[in-house]
């Protein structure tokens, strides 16, 4: 084989190592961008479809505290007598309560309309949200129902005690109204917080297979460049070796 020939399979087999390594480390950091990509757009998308339903579900919360206070200022002039005034104050506070009410209702009904927990992951999540919405708009009817009685006997000018059963059986429906929404708040963060913490598993996963990878390449490449360099200082040495026994005349 002449040292032409040689000369051009050497650089052929380094042309290769090069090509091998650029591909391996394309590879890589395609893999790599794809991964960080898929996990920051999951982690986006269900923000952007939890973190209003979370604002929601606040508001829900926000709007039953502030109907109460309105419900302890209907109570209170319910209890005062029968005055024309107190009657007035009496009215206007039940209206405000109603209103209030009505601000719950369309809060819950946007949250239909939204299809809470369609930016969950999978299916389960997606169901367990909609029922925990169910239940809780079930329980807001129940408070609804029960409120109508309950003021109708207070307007008419029966007392708060005359009304006790009434106040009971209301009163029991806005506790579970506030505990459902409660609930429900604690189970959307518990959602954000699984998806955080799965993200940053699958991003530390991720950083162990591009280092692994990484370190593969780098040992290649440094196995590859010995052996090149090997078929490279051979044919050198020899060639040296024959020099020197020509010039010694051998």
């Amino acid at each position: 084989m002449s040292t032409q020939t040689k000369g051009w399979k050497i650089r052929s087999k380094l042309l290769a190592m090069v090509m091998l390594l650029v591909l391996v480390s394309i590879g890589v950091g395609a893999v790599a961008y794809y991964g960080f990509t898929q996990a920051n757009n999951s982690l986006n998308e269900m923000h952007q479809n939890l973190v209003p339903e979370l604002t929601k579900v606040d508001e829900i919360a926000h709007n039953v505290a502030r109907a109460r206070r309105y419900e302890k200022e209907f109570f209170l002039f319910s209890s005062l007598g029968k005055s024309e005034v107190f009657a007035k104050k009496q009215q206007g506070y039940l209206a405000e309560l109603t209103q209030t009410y009505g601000l719950v209702a369309k809060t819950i009904e946007s949250l239909h309309a939204d299809e809470i927990g369609d930016g969950l992951g999978n299916d389960p999540d997606r169901v367990e949200m909609e029922a925990m919405l169910t239940r809780l708009e079930e329980d807001f009817f129940a408070v609804q129902k029960s409120l109508t009685p309950l003021a109708d006997k207070l307007l008419a000018g029966s007392s708060f005690l005359e009304a006790s059963k009434e106040y009971g059986a209301y009163k029991a429906n806005v506790r579970n109204l506030e505990l459902k929404s409660k609930t429900m708040r604690e189970n959307i963060l518990a959602k954000l917080e699984t998806q955080k913490t799965e993200n940053v598993l699958f991003s530390s996963q991720l950083n162990t297979l591009i280092i692994a990878v990484g370190l593969g390449a780098a040992i290649f490449g440094i196995i590859a460049g010995l052996f090149v360099s090997n078929r490279i200082t051979v044919p050198l040495n020899i060639l040296m070796r024959g020099i020197e026994s020509v010039g010694k005349g051998e």
